[in-house]
């Protein structure tokens, strides 16, 4: 989040976020971007990404048509979750796991 990256939960106010920190739209934007990027540089590759939870929950918002101030309707996402996505023959993408924490369970 801009100029909190790096500090502490304690070290940030949320309430009174910096002009910097990277909003909802910005989040939409960067996972529309690298989604873009994985169409173009990795056509009909299997890809796994990692990423932060708002991250993939922006990911996720993209992927499943939603708009960016639809972001917060995707259910939090487990720590280690795991989504699985396919883009199919149409180039639509299909929902095939989200949110799995069967590994944990073992």
């Amino acid at each position: 989040i801009g100029s909190y990256t790096g500090k502490l939960e304690t070290e940030v106010d949320f309430n009174n976020l910096p002009a910097d920190h990277e909003g909802n739209e910005r989040l939409f934007e960067r996972a529309q971007r690298f989604i873009q990027f994985l169409q173009s540089e990795h056509a009909g590759q299997t890809v796994l990404c990692v990423a932060h939870g708002r991250l993939n929950a922006a990911m996720l918002t993209v992927l499943t048509g939603l708009t960016h101030d639809q972001i917060d309707t995707i259910p939090l996402l487990h720590n280690t979750s795991v989504n699985v996505l396919e883009l199919n023959e149409q180039q639509q993408w299909e929902l095939h796991l989200m949110n799995c924490i069967r590994h944990l369970e073992e």
